[in-house]
């Protein structure tokens, strides 16, 4: 299986063959720019992206619509409103759990050292080149991607 495909059961209680779909990517940023930049270069590679301009919106989404389920998510670690930090969190409480690849403006190793303690798949620094984030993405999520 390629790193941008997961498989799919074709039907609940069947033996049906499983169809690729592209691996769901997050995308949470205050930055829109930013935004745009990360969703371009995801979806070049094959990946599916869906971007958020806050925290608080990603929760929404996910609680409006059960069927969203994004494979990762690539969070802000300061955002306006909640906290790149408090969106973990909140996402770490629900029943299916989420890799979560911060990033940051800031080489703040307070900050790194919390995410990473708090199960960050990994942080970036931005500006990060996207070798980085193709690496930080395999491992979090995991060896059945690549």
């Amino acid at each position: 299986m390629s790193f941008f495909t997961r498989p799919v059961a074709a039907a609940a209680a069947t033996e049906f063959p499983t169809e690729a779909r592209p691996v769901l990517i997050a995308l949470v940023d205050d930055d829109e720019a930013i935004l745009r930049a990360l969703a371009r270069l995801l979806r070049g590679a094959g990946l599916g992206a869906r971007t958020f301009t806050s925290g608080e919106q990603l929760m929404e989404r996910l609680d409006a619509l059960p069927k969203f389920a994004p494979d990762c998510v690539i969070l802000d670690l300061c955002l306006a409103g909640a906290s790149g930090l408090e969106i973990h969190e909140r996402l770490a409480r629900r029943r299916r759990r989420v890799p979560v690849i911060f990033m940051t403006g800031y080489d703040e190793s307070t900050g790194r050292a919390r995410a990473l303690g708090a199960g960050a798949a990994a942080v970036l620094r931005k500006p990060f080149r996207s070798e980085l984030l193709f690496e930080a993405l395999a491992t979090a999520m995991g060896p059945s991607r690549s």
